[in-house]
C-alpha cells in the first residue's frame, strides 16, 4: 500500500468520527469505532478491486 493511501483512511476515520459525533450516534470517545468501519470498507473495496483487475487481465 502506498502511503498517501494510508492518509486517506486517517482523514476518513476521522471524517467518519466527526459525523458520528454530528448526529450524535457516538460520543466522541466512542466513535474510536470509526476507524473500524472505515478500514472495514476499504478492505471490501480493495477486494472488489483485486477481483476486478484480475478478472479484466484475464480476459
Amino acid at each position: 500500500m502506498k502511503a498517501a493511501t494510508f492518509l486517506y483512511i486517517a482523514g476518513g476515520c476521522f471524517l467518519l468520527a466527526a459525523v458520528l459525533d454530528y448526529f450524535h450516534k457516538y460520543d466522541w470517545e466512542s466513535a474510536v469505532m470509526a476507524p473500524a468501519y472505515v478500514f472495514l470498507l476499504c478492505g471490501g473495496i480493495a477486494l472488489v478491486h483485486n477481483y476486478w483487475t484480475q478478472r479484466q487481465k484475464r480476459q
